[in-house]
């Protein structure tokens, strides 16, 4: 926008402050201040009749305030002249409007620009005393006076916060890890700051200043979020000062595109489906993931979860290189998020080494309640895993582990003994998987190949730069993780899943 306030103005201001001041250092504080009341005052209006009059009256004004800062009579006043020494009403009408909005501005300045603004201009310091306060030199305070003006300038002339300041988007983050990892960033993204400024620093590096102009929010919120975002690996600062996403998020828009790709694709797919589980489901019976006799609904979910949701021919087999070490403590695997509110069927699983194999503990997210992590919890303790292998071979377990396990339907008495209520994964279930699979990929063939390249397309436009050569890896990891939640969905809709939330339908053992 255009200003009236140029050189002649900044001089009359300048020999206006001297004239009211002791030092030509106080001067040049006093006209910047002064400058920049007058700019937002200006920015403010379209109407002023009187600008010669407008700006005299606030610098008047500011001057006064200036010296009430600072405990000192105020000296003769050049622009005594002014018709009345009360504020005009355009004037008090323009400084309501202005002290609301230097406030906010003022928040979202970040670390000593922000401190030494409040110091001078709220608490009334003077520079020695700032310096001496903040152990800087008189000249540091003074550029930080300056700077900090300049950048409250640009920020009142220049408003444009995102709709994320106002309309919060949703935010849904997932992990695919190879290693534990002991940073949950889940956490983190509970609360709905720091999901925000995950996605202000999405698509380009960001100080701290522009995510919280960006956010409306004071910068002293969010340099404490970033610091923890940081501290998690979630952001990086590929730029001194400046901090963008660590992870792949998926645009709204692009998320809805996949979603609904693959929910047409799976409404026409469940009758083909229906008929391969039922001329597999003899052989399911007898390779011994469960007791011959278990209910047909075990052998679905088991089913569901690792046959027929993708062609499988399209994924290439992820090597331990391919998993990229996102999180601080250097474990390996995909972060990523969608715009998205939860997905229907998600699931959480976590594998735990025990001597005398794996557990796979699989948690099964509900579509509509909070997402439950209890059975990756519980056998994150190995002596729960040992206890479960030993009941399958037979042998005596802990009794209050035992016990325990029973309570929460892991293992069950059966002719008076104990006896996993976990699937246990055989060769035979593996090589039955794999020809279901093959049969099922034909009619999967072409709309998965459609949708792998949509999300390899849209992953290589929207990845940040630091992550690009993990991009094919996202990818997989995308299509892998949509699959099953939106097949698991139209299983469910279907009628062909149902779902008890104390049974452990997924969890499994796999002896070494």
């Amino acid at each position: 926008m255009t200003t009236r306030i140029d050189e002649g103005w900044m001089r009359e201001f300048f020999a206006y402050a001297l004239s009211r001041t002791d030092s030509r250092a106080d001067a040049e504080e006093l006209a910047s201040e002064i400058t920049l009341r007058c700019l937002e005052a200006e920015a403010k209006r379209d109407d002023i009749r009187d600008p010669e009059h407008f700006f005299r009256g606030i610098a008047r004004n500011t001057a006064n305030s200036f010296f009430r800062r600072r405990s000192v009579p105020a000296p003769e006043d050049m622009f005594s002249n002014l018709p009345c020494d009360e504020p005009l009403p355009d004037e008090i009408a323009v400084s309501r409007e202005d002290a609301a909005e230097v406030r906010r501005t003022l928040a979202s300045l970040s670390g000593l620009y922000r401190d030494i603004l409040v110091d001078h201009y709220y608490r009334g310091y003077a520079v020695r005393d700032i310096a001496r306060r903040r152990e800087l030199s008189p000249d540091m305070v003074k550029y930080y006076l300056r700077a900090g003006r300049e950048k409250m300038k640009e920020s009142i002339m220049n408003p444009i916060p995102s709709t994320h300041a106002f309309a919060p988007a949703p935010f849904e983050l997932f992990g695919s890890f190879l290693d534990l990892t002991h940073v949950n960033p889940w956490k983190l993204t509970e609360r709905n700051l720091p999901c925000q400024i995950l996605l202000s620093a999405n698509e380009k590096p960001k100080s701290a200043e522009e995510i919280a102009a960006d956010l409306m929010t004071p910068a002293v919120f969010v340099e404490e979020e970033i610091a923890l975002l940081a501290d998690a690996g979630l952001l990086v600062s590929p730029v001194k000062n400046k901090f963008r996403a660590n992870l792949h998020i998926l645009p709204a828009d692009a998320f809805a595109a996949v979603r609904d790709r693959f929910r047409t694709i799976y409404r026409g797919y469940l009758p083909d489906y229906e008929e391969v589980f039922d001329r597999f489901l003899p052989r399911m019976r007898s390779c011994g993931l469960f007791r011959e006799d278990e209910d047909e609904m075990r052998f679905r979910w088991f089913f569901a979860s690792e046959a027929g949701e993708f062609d499988q021919r399209l994924y290439d087999c992820l090597a331990p290189a391919d998993y990229p070490r996102i999180l601080s403590d250097g474990s390996r695997g995909f972060v990523f998020a969608a715009e998205t509110h939860p997905l229907p069927w998600s699931f959480g699983s976590t594998p735990r080494a025990c001597p005398e194999g794996i557990v796979r503990a699989v948690d099964i997210f509900v579509p509509g309640k909070p997402s439950d992590h209890s059975r990756q919890s519980y056998f994150y303790h190995k002596e729960n895993g040992t206890a479960l292998f030993r009941i399958l071979r037979g042998e005596e377990a802990d009794p209050e582990i035992a016990a325990d396990l029973a309570a929460k339907n892991y293992v069950k008495r059966i002719d008076g003994k104990l006896a996993v209520n976990v699937a246990v994964r055989t060769e035979a279930w593996d090589a039955l998987v794999c020809e279901a699979n093959d049969l099922l990929a034909e009619p999967l063939a072409g709309p998965s190949a459609a949708i792998l390249d949509e999300v390899r397309a849209i992953t290589k436009r929207t990845i940040p730069p630091q992550l690009a050569d993990c991009a094919e890896g996202f990818a997989v990891t995308w299509c892998t993780m949509l699959a099953g939640c939106f097949f698991i969905e139209a299983l469910y809709d279907g009628g062909f899943l149902a779902y008890d939330p104390r049974i452990p339908y997924l969890t499994y053992l796999d002896p070494q």
